[in-house]
């Protein structure tokens, strides 16, 4: 065998030393020739190769796998003095390993190979190569990477689930947006499309159990107008086997995630309508039951076409969140809807049984009148029948204010309260209000504080009229002990400001909140004899609101209550104030 210092004559003795001590790495130099010059100490540990075995020999002979790899282009290239510098993650030695040793397992060791010209004094003499076990590096590394991409993973999945919730939270507050049962599946369709599908389809039972499309949604009105005209068709039927059929019988959502495999398409609908969706080149469809409280009141349906989404897990977990919220939105509309039929219905009742009570109500005031008369120009009635006919009277004027009042909510109802606006002087309207309530109340003083000079408002007299005699009547009312009601007209900024001051009952301060709501009567046990209906104060405050005007009140329980009308002035008194 060739001396070790033949085959290397121009390496310096130390490095020889230094290199071979290396316990780290791997190092082998060759010569100009690639014959193999210096086998280091982790070398003889790693292969099973002692140094005597290998020096003075050819690499490529020592190892052909070498040649197999296309390694002599990397040796070639350093003897060129090219530097070629290796990064890869070998599963195997770039030495192959001797059986005995990969027995061990040793031989799936990763590594990172460097092969560079050796030179001295600029000239090239041979190869170096650098094998560096990088094992526990790499495991590090894919450890380190396998954390990233799952972090990145989570951080997706978070920022998924945060767009959900964001668009769950606006989907809410939409769908709660209006009462109007269409307007609420016009949000529906809204939310639904583009965001959740291309197509959005709502079915409904009605009462008798049959099912209605009540909404088709797509961003290309002339597609929904084919669809409303297909549905027609092909509107599901209770003995489908599948599709939303099968969804209202089992109460479980439906995936389709591809229509135009053949299973999903038998599962999903008829074949007909396969056929159909094809040529409509559907991809994708989720089917999902709208249950309400345990009962099944119909389902969403959302299609992908043109997007070419393909629908999985989460999007069925949006369109069934989605589906929850929309419920109860559809379902308050309905109510809402029943409830204003039912007040429609209402009020019709309301102004026919009216406009009815007052002709009987007339004829019997008529009557009463005419044996008043009669009784004045023939003998005199006595004093019980006398009396009869003047209680008669004033139960018949009771009970036409009340049917007037009646009518007036129902026209407030309808929108049929009619207000004809004139110019007039308001103060001279409160003053003629007060003098004919004096006449009839003798248990009172009215105190009116008449204003310096005329007030002009635009308004309904009679309408006006009929709100401060109303508030003068309610504080005579709730006045039962007498007393003085004080009566006063301001201005400022624009405004007139008609004050009615009762030293009565009072109201409880619980009660102020709803006092002008229809039908509302304050409950207290000092004033059960005071009859009403509850509605005075609510269609006073409906005739002033309609002449752009406000009421307030304040009161004291056991005191009394100021009731003050506030309304705008024109703007040629404004600039006269």
């Amino acid at each position: 065998m060739v001396p070790h210092q033949q085959h290397a004559p121009d390496l310096n003795q130390a490095t020889l030393r230094w290199l071979n001590e290396l316990a780290d790495q791997g190092v082998f130099t060759t010569d100009t020739e690639l014959r193999i010059a210096v086998w280091n100490r982790w070398l003889e540990l790693h292969t099973g190769l002692e140094t005597e075995a290998v020096v003075g020999r050819s690499l490529f002979d020592v190892y052909p796998d070498l040649l197999a790899r296309g390694m002599d282009k990397r040796y070639q290239q350093a003897l060129e003095g090219q530097v070629s510098v290796l990064s890869q993650r070998l599963h195997r030695y770039l030495i192959p390993m001797p059986p005995v040793i990969e027995a061990t397992g040793l031989a799936q060791m990763l590594q990172s190979v460097r092969i560079a010209p050796l030179t001295v004094e600029d000239r090239v003499v041979g190869t170096i190569t650098l094998i560096e076990d990088v094992t526990e590096r790499v495991l590090r590394e894919d450890e380190l990477k396998q954390q990233i991409e799952e972090l990145e993973t989570l951080q997706a999945s978070l920022r998924a689930s945060e767009s959900a919730q964001r668009f769950l939270s606006e989907a809410s507050k939409l769908l709660a947006s209006s009462l109007d049962h269409g307007v609420t599946l016009e949000n529906v369709g809204r939310l639904v499309v583009p965001e959740l599908a291309d197509w959005g389809i709502v079915d409904l039972l009605d009462r008798d159990g049959q099912l209605r499309r009540t909404l088709i949604a797509h961003e290309d009105p002339a597609k929904v107008a084919l669809a409303h005209q297909l549905s027609e068709r092909y509107l599901p039927r209770p003995q489908d086997p599948a599709g939303i059929a099968e969804v209202l019988r089992t109460g479980e959502p439906l995936l389709v995630p591809d229509i135009s495999e053949s299973a999903s398409g038998e599962r999903s609908c008829n074949a007909e309508l396969l056929a159909l969706l094809r040529s409509l080149q559907l991809k994708s469809f989720m089917c999902v039951p709208l249950v309400l409280r345990s009962r099944m009141v119909g389902v969403l349906s959302l299609v992908s076409a043109e997007s070419q989404r393909r629908f999985g897990p989460a999007d069925l977990y949006m369109a069934e969140e989605l589906a929850r919220r929309a419920v109860v939105a559809i379902e308050n509309a309905e109510l809402y809807r029943t409830a204003q039929d039912a007040i429609r219905e209402r009020e019709a009742f309301v102004s026919i049984a009216s406009h009815e009570l007052k002709n009987p109500l007339a004829a019997l005031l008529g009557h009463a009148a005419l044996m008043l008369r009669r009784a004045g120009q023939a003998e005199p009635l006595p004093p019980r029948a006398l009396r009869s006919v003047h209680a008669i009277m004033e139960q018949a004027d009771r009970l036409n204010t009340m049917i007037n009042s009646l009518l007036d909510v129902s026209r407030v109802q309808t929108g049929q309260l009619l207000i004809e606006k004139t110019p007039l002087d308001l103060a001279v309207l409160v003053e003629r209000v007060v003098t004919d309530l004096k006449v009839a109340v003798n248990s009172h003083t009215i105190a009116l504080r008449k204003a310096d000079q005329p007030i002009l408002v635009i308004g309904d007299e009679v309408r006006l009229a009929q709100v401060f005699t109303n508030l003068l009547g309610n504080a005579v009312k709730y006045s039962p002990a007498g007393g003085q009601i004080n009566v006063g007209i301001t201005t400022d900024e624009g405004q007139v400001h008609v004050s009615i001051a009762d030293p009565g009952l009072g109201i409880p301060a619980a009660a102020i909140p709803n006092l002008f709501q229809r039908f509302y009567r304050v409950t207290r046990t000092s004033d059960k004899h005071v009859s009403g209906l509850g509605i005075g104060l609510y269609v006073v405050k409906e005739i002033v609101a309609h002449h752009g005007g406000t009421i307030t009140v304040e009161s004291t329980e056991g005191v009394g209550s100021t009731f003050t009308v506030h309304l705008p002035l024109p703007k040629a008194e404004r600039i006269a104030g």
